[in-house]
């Protein structure tokens, strides 16, 4: 029995334990704490999680496989976040291989690439933001790349600049 946000769910261990060899050793060595996990009293508490993003990620759970799921980028970022933290390692490739075919930021990308190690993700999202113009880059956009972040990608920027400005950058014209 787990607790997220205010809610409390009751799942099987049987599949949770299908999915997660690391979440069944830990649900099975004693914590220490009389009945914990065994009744709505004792709820294991899940720290940091949000109830929707626990629904997220038990209805991916119970329906593996199920191709009449729609997942939207929250849904997906919630099994991920999960799966990260319970090491179950096809959620996770599955949650980035579908976060990779929607249409993320690059700064949602280089959040998620940071945050749950995904280095094929760091290229491509760092240059485009490099690449576009910071008015581009908006308060959340901020909000995911940290302000130390965001101050590299505007010094990159203003480098960038200077060497278009510079005469001595161009290649010079050919003489006749």
């Amino acid at each position: 029995i787990f607790k997220a946000g205010d809610t409390i769910f009751r799942l099987h261990k049987s599949i949770l334990f299908m999915h997660s060899q690391t979440l069944e050793t830990i649900l099975t060595i004693p914590s220490g704490v009389e009945g914990d996990g065994e009744d709505s009293n004792h709820a294991i508490f899940l720290e940091g999680i949000s109830r929707d993003e626990f629904e997220h990620f038990i209805s991916w759970v119970y329906h593996v496989g199920s191709t009449s799921q729609q997942h939207t980028i929250p849904s997906l970022t919630a099994i991920l976040k999960i799966s990260w933290l319970w090491m179950i390692e096809n959620s996770i490739v599955w949650a980035i291989t579908n976060l990779g075919m929607l249409d993320l930021s690059p700064a949602h990308k280089l959040e998620l690439a940071r945050k749950y190690s995904i280095p094929e993700w760091i290229p491509h999202a760092t240059q485009a933001l490099i690449l576009s113009p910071l008015a581009k880059i908006n308060e959340e956009d901020v909000s995911r790349l940290g302000l130390r972040v965001y101050v590299i990608i505007a010094k990159a920027h203003e480098m960038i600049e200077c060497e278009r400005k510079n005469p001595c950058s161009c290649t010079p014209w050919p003489f006749s």
